[in-house]
């Protein structure tokens, strides 16, 4: 065996007072802030880099009417991005020469490109925390708070797009555009600015975290310079006694939380083991994923589901493209140049029917996955693996009903129809089934990430019957307590019994006298 002795973090070790000599509790043992605040942040951040960059590289962040004539009637719809759209009427999505590129456009693209970046950064410090122990994840989500921060600004920029040359139509049209609209691209584009301010707001430090990370920061130092001195005297130290620590300090109560990281001393050997109890198969970084794989799903299932472009068909006159029709599942264009309506009831099918069914069935159970994240703000890190768990077969169903969503594709919506002016060429994938494929996809690797390792359902098994048979011990005390006598009723007991031993006495005297 060896003689070696367990080397411990001294960030988790209790310090010794010099003058006293008497421990005290670790300054920074836990932070301020609960485990279930950085889920909440990377689901924001989640949610927010999905909508940046739809916004950024879709060819719908402005849309232009083009009419035609003194009556104004309108001829069709253009639609424009900050790196490519439709130049003309008619067009397919493409890039703009020179013409059309401004200084707000250049802005425009300079900040798409930078919030990107940092966007990326931060997904990826999600997935570099995936081992990584809650002290040191803590810490990484007040330096992504920075990040979201100078992202929120960098999306709100983008939005120069809306006053540069772009949204003001061009001179090849031989028509007049009215006024420039918003489409999809900018309003994700302001949910992203929402949603980037709320995930650097949910993992801004608190003041009490920036102080306690300060003298942590000092009482380290000082460790270190008193170990370098030999003042402690480690090797002349008899063992303390830490039983009553957190009644000396309130900071110590809530060291049950953190079992999970700290080792088991065995008091035989003298050595560290691994803990038996309390201590996840996966990492707790592992929940980070899944979150943020589960607010992918969520937002592109969303977007998806309740947009006028799932499909598009291609209006043709004698061969020549005149027009498109865009249509969604629960709305789209019924005719060509019309706006986004409801559609009539001889155009809904069994099919349709079907599509609209999963798409209202996937939005119930991806909301109730996102409140949960929410209601694990406070929880320990055993009850937020638990929920991951249950979460993980929510995110499977919502695979399988994201995926009949598609059932619109073969329906009648997009088939078209014959009119006097042209028919209407073979369906085609629009924005939102794309969506809802990609939806599938990451709905899938929530499920994956959220499913319990091969021991870890042992464990919760074990943690449950633990749970059983201590709420049974709680019960069976309080039975107890209630069950026990009140002082009137001792006072009562104990005047019968004396009364009793007199009349005993009397008994006895009265059989010595007789005989």
């Amino acid at each position: 065996m060896s003689d070696e002795k367990p080397t411990v973090d001294d960030d988790d070790v209790p310090m010794q007072d010099e003058e006293a000599g008497e421990a005290t509790a670790p300054i920074l043992r836990k932070s301020v802030k609960p485990y279930g605040a950085s889920l909440i942040s990377v689901m924001f951040a989640a949610a927010a880099f999905i909508c940046s960059t739809a916004s950024s590289y879709s060819c719908s962040f402005v849309r232009l009417s083009v009419r035609v004539g003194e009556s104004g009637s309108t001829l069709g719809f253009m639609t424009r991005g900050i790196w490519g759209g439709q130049v003309t009427p008619f067009r397919t999505c493409s890039k703009y020469s020179g013409d059309y590129i401004d200084a707000l456009t250049r802005t425009s693209r300079a900040f798409s490109v930078l919030v990107t970046i940092l966007g990326t950064m931060c997904m990826l410090m999600v997935f570099m925390l995936y081992s990584a122990p809650p002290r040191l994840i803590r810490a990484s989500m007040i330096s992504m708070g920075n990040s979201c921060m100078f992202c929120c600004l960098f999306q709100g920029l983008t939005l120069c797009l809306i006053p540069s040359n772009l949204c003001k139509g061009s001179s090849i049209v031989t028509a007049s555009t009215s006024s420039c609209e918003l489409d999809i691209g900018a309003k994700l584009s302001i949910c992203a600015v929402v949603f980037w301010f709320f995930a650097g707001c949910t993992m801004a430090p608190t003041p009490d975290e920036i102080n306690s990370v300060t003298l942590h920061s000092f009482s380290k130092d000082d460790r270190r310079d008193n170990n370098d001195n030999d003042t402690l005297g480690s090797q002349d130290c008899e063992p303390r006694d830490t039983t009553n620590m957190a009644d000396e300090n309130p900071n110590m109560d809530d060291m049950d939380d953190m079992d999970d990281d700290v080792p088991i001393q065995d008091e035989e050997a003298g050595e560290a083991t691994a803990p038996i109890r309390g201590k996840s198969v996966k990492p707790y970084g592992a929940a980070l994923i899944s979150v943020m794989f589960a607010a992918f799903a969520f937002i592109c299932s969303t977007a998806s589901s309740y947009s006028c472009s799932f499909v598009r068909l291609s209006i043709r006159t004698n061969g020549v493209t005149v027009g498109f029709m865009t249509r969604g599942i629960w709305g789209g264009q019924a005719r060509t140049f019309d706006t986004c309506s409801k559609y009539s009831g001889d155009m809904i099918d069994a099919l349709t029917r079907t599509s609209r069914a999963f798409s209202v069935l996937v939005t119930i159970f991806g909301a109730m996955c996102m409140l949960m994240v929410f209601m694990l703000y406070s929880a320990p890190p055993r009850l937020i693996r638990a929920s991951m768990i249950s979460m993980g077969n929510s995110c499977m169903f919502c695979c399988l009903f994201q995926g009949l969503t598609l059932c619109l594709i073969p329906s009648d919506l997009c088939k078209g129809e014959s009119t006097g002016t042209g028919t209407t060429s073979s369906c085609e994938l629009d924005i939102g089934a794309k969506l809802s494929i990609c939806a599938v996809v990451f709905w899938f690797f929530a499920g994956c990430t959220m499913a319990p390792a091969p021991g870890e359902m042992e464990m919760v098994r074990e943690e449950q019957e633990k749970l059983i048979a201590e709420v049974d011990a709680a019960k069976a005390e309080v039975k107890a307590c209630t069950m026990a006598p009140t002082p009137d009723e001792m006072e009562m007991v104990r005047e019968e019994q004396e009364k009793f031993i007199a009349e005993v006495d009397a008994a006895k005297a009265e059989v010595k006298a007789q005989g």
